[in-house]
């Protein structure tokens, strides 16, 4: 058993889902197969603009006229045989997606929970065009509703796995299917109990290949992505990035949760522990090795240059003679918490703190009303955290050259730095 998952830029048109059926041939003759899908090419941000103009009664139409255009373009190019049933499911998909939209409003329903609901389309529709093309093209695969298999908390956008659920579902409903062909499923979303429809995450689909990969206890992941691989930092950042070979699940872990883009920092762990590897390839040169992430140690690991961006420092000063002390600061932690708010990087003084956090307004504003009475509250905008792992005075010096520098800290192989545009 394999799982081979495909991000949106490498489904994004009808060249691209061309690309990806001929890899899925060269594999399909030496193993089980499970695909993990994507939405199509920018279709969350999308969906993203789409929700937030209904939620502020703006104007909605035309952008939801664009996101099926789009979808009816690749149709067009994509399919020989039977369009009019095709156009015809793609209709249907979005008059069901018309349908929730249409039963959302601010007294029934949390934003969050919205969201989960109608960004969740993309998906959907992204894997019933793509089982058809397959298909269509001789590439015999079952299309498996991930709502129905991996199981969630109703955390609306960063659901929690029910993984005893989620086993039972495996085994009920995929593998005895997977044994027969290969299965094609949504990546980033789940569903709950109840029947509501949850996501993982932005960029979970990642993490939604390692849970079926620890549900089958399959052989590998491979994630397929426009990079040929792992690099120690974005190349259009960092001059000169190279790639790494093999790196070991701690190191690929630590390097997700700092902010590196390439796999979602909830992946590793399910795969590090049943020991499965995980190998980041090219889809634009997929007979290239890529990366491979395994329990593989490397003694001498280049300095990985990690840009964590749009996040936004928050300073909290106490009100008063008074300092910061610690059942203060736990205090403060336990708000972010409650919040779902992530601290990337938190700086503790005398009378204060400063927390570095990814923006999600709202959730932002109902935490400083909760501590405004006790703190005087300011932001700094627009910042990016600045995180070299194995670091040296070279590294630091390259990677800091063009920032302003508003914090910093070392903590033994860690650097980080919160740095705005010069």
């Amino acid at each position: 058993m394999k799982i081979f998952k495909f991000g949106g830029a490498s489904v994004k048109d009808a060249p691209a889902l061309e690309n990806m059926l001929q890899i899925l041939q060269k594999h399909a003759d030496s193993t089980q197969m499970v695909i993990v899908v994507s939405a199509m090419g920018k279709t969350t941000n999308a969906l993203e603009k789409l929700l937030n103009q209904y939620w502020e009664q703006e104007d909605y139409l035309t952008t939801l006229e664009n996101i099926q255009t789009y979808h009816a373009d690749i149709v067009k190019k994509l399919f020989i045989d039977d369009k009019d049933s095709i156009f015809s499911l793609l209709d249907n998909l979005f008059v069901e997606l018309k349908q929730h939209l249409n039963r959302i409003t601010p007294e029934n329903v949390s934003y969050d929970e919205a969201y989960d609901q109608i960004i969740s389309f993309g998906e959907i529709i992204s894997t019933n065009l793509i089982s058809k093309y397959l298909q269509q093209s001789e590439f015999d695969c079952a299309w498996v509703d991930a709502r129905k298999v991996v199981y969630t908390d109703a955390q609306w956008r960063d659901a929690k796995i029910d993984w005893e659920i989620t086993q039972q579902q495996m085994d009920e409903e995929v593998r005895s299917l997977a044994a027969q062909k290969p299965v094609i499923t949504q990546g980033f979303i789940g569903g709950t109990t109840g029947k509501k429809t949850t996501t993982l995450g932005r960029e979970g689909s990642d993490f939604t290949a390692a849970i079926f990969a620890y549900g089958l206890e399959a052989a590998s992941v491979t994630i397929w992505k426009d990079v040929e691989g792992i690099l120690n930092g974005d190349p259009k950042i960092v001059a000169n990035a190279q790639k790494y070979a093999y790196l070991s699940y701690w190191e690929a872990a630590e390097m997700t949760q700092y902010g590196a883009k390439v796999i979602h920092p909830k992946t590793i762990i399910p795969l590090m522990q049943k020991q499965i590897p995980l190998y980041v390839r090219s889809f634009i040169h997929p007979l290239r090795t890529g990366t491979c992430i395994s329990k593989t140690q490397v003694e001498k690991m280049i300095p990985a240059i990690i840009f964590k961006e749009n996040q936004t420092l928050i300073k909290l000063e106490v009100k008063g003679a008074y300092f910061m002390t610690t059942p203060r600061f736990i205090e403060i932690l336990q708000g972010l918490e409650n919040q779902h708010i992530e601290a990337h990087f938190v700086h503790k003084s005398a009378i204060g703190c400063e927390i570095c956090i990814s923006g999600r307004p709202r959730r932002t504003q109902k935490f400083v009303d909760t501590f405004q009475s006790q703190y005087d509250i300011s932001f700094t905008p627009e910042v990016q955290l600045l995180t070299i792992k194995n670091y040296d005075q070279a590294s630091i010096q390259s990677a800091t050259k063009d920032w302003n520098i508003l914090l910093e800290e070392r903590n033994g192989h860690i650097y980080q730095a919160v740095v705005k545009q010069s």
